[in-house]
């Protein structure tokens, strides 16, 4: 069966793929997770913007916050006027704003439940570009019930939001290495999306040439293109907000002092040595990815397989999980998540794409063990980095 076609075995596993999860997520929001809000952390921050831009019209949080604002310290900025708005990006909030408005925080919990939803499917959707259905539906159930995605069901997450806009960029990206102009506009668009949420992501970007259409300059053309719209967007913001292009709400954190307000940027945040950032995030008891994802590290044993039908994408996922590791083992406030790191979402998600190589390689292998399981026949696989089976 073609990759791309969905007959009624592939529109059961999507079904599968994404419903399974799907009644796990519904499970913990009925149950209410660990008796704690589902606003945790950051949302109520992302919260509070939506309700700013709908109720008065503008990013002064200052109506939202319950005095003394002195203990919303670290967690709101200082605009260039003084005023206390949002340190994270607003881009959530505003795509959310409409579910919040009727629904308030049931709304934004509906938002993320979507998100998720979003998510699985995307994830199924790439992993067939390599791997038969029901191994697609395998690996991205297990990694959604099974990863920590699970804990930031009950939540109302900028990182499941974040990984949405990764996945969608790497779905954009025509897998059989075509031109397709329009889809590396778009993947453009929404890659600089990525950077105006989260700058530290645009360590996710670098790699992406290796899964663009060919000729390579057209297509990078196109994909910059959107790249440029979607930031200069993003840069004008930050010049009306915080008076500099590349100068964001990370750089002008409020920090309270006995006199008022001082500044802090969270570039001066990334300097936990490597090495012990690195072991925490890996074994940490409580935080690490070995007590709260280990499916995701077990998943990394299909890399090879990933590598062997598609090696631009196990290079893609390969290069982009380590430095997304790498960076963040220098962040000294990593293990700041109620479960697990949720900074390191994209790495757990997209795991899930060597996992379905693992999962069908071993069905492959028990069915034909006479035969090359490495790769699938071509029409199965239509990336153009794929080898046939012999």
């Amino acid at each position: 069966m073609s990759a791309t076609g969905f007959g009624p075995g592939e529109s059961w596993a999507a079904l599968a793929a994404v419903g399974l999860p799907l009644c796990v997520y519904l499970l913990i929001v009925a149950w209410g997770y660990d008796g704690e809000s589902q606003i945790r952390g950051d949302g109520g921050y992302y919260l509070a913007v939506a309700e700013s831009v709908w109720t008065d019209h503008d990013l002064d949080l200052s109506n939202q916050l319950s005095p003394p604002l002195v203990n919303y310290s670290n967690h709101v900025s200082l605009d260039i006027h003084g005023r206390l708005v949002p340190k994270h990006s607003i881009l959530m909030p505003l795509i959310s704003m409409p579910l919040v408005v009727v629904l308030g925080a049931r709304g934004a919990l509906a938002f993320n439940l979507i998100a998720l939803t979003i998510l699985l499917a995307l994830v199924f959707v790439l992993a067939r570009r390599w791997v038969e259905p029901w191994p697609a539906m395998l690996a991205t159930s297990l990694t959604g019930m099974f990863s920590f995605l699970p804990h930031y069901a009950y939540n109302y997450s900028p990182d499941v939001f974040l990984t949405v806009l990764l996945v969608a960029v790497l779905v954009l990206l025509p897998k059989d290495r075509e031109q397709a102009v329009w889809r590396h506009f778009v993947a453009g668009v929404v890659a600089g999306a990525i950077v105006a949420v989260r700058p530290a992501y645009v360590v996710v970007l670098p790699a992406l040439p290796l899964l663009m259409g060919q000729p390579l300059y057209r297509s990078s053309a196109w994909l910059v293109l959107g790249l440029a719209g979607s930031t200069l967007i993003w840069m004008a913001f930050n010049i009306h907000l915080f008076g500099g292009p590349l100068v964001t709400g990370y750089d002008r954190i409020a920090v309270a002092t006995h006199t008022g307000f001082s500044l802090h940027s969270h570039r001066a945040d990334f300097t936990l040595p490597l090495l012990e950032g690195l072991k925490g995030q890996l074994l940490h008891p409580t935080k690490g990815l070995l007590s709260t994802s280990v499916i995701s590290l077990g998943s990394m044993l299909g890399l090879p397989v990933l590598l062997q039908r598609s090696w631009r994408m196990g290079l893609y996922v390969l290069v982009t999980s380590t430095a997304l590791l790498l960076l963040f083992s220098k962040y000294q406030y990593w293990s700041e998540s109620h479960y697990g790191n949720r900074f390191l979402t994209p790495l757990v998600v997209l795991a899930a794409l060597p996992l379905g190589c693992l999962i069908d390689w071993i069905l492959l292998s028990i069915q034909r063990p006479d035969r090359n399981c490495g790769a699938r026949d071509s029409s199965a696989s239509p990336d153009s980095s794929t080898v046939s089976a012999t």
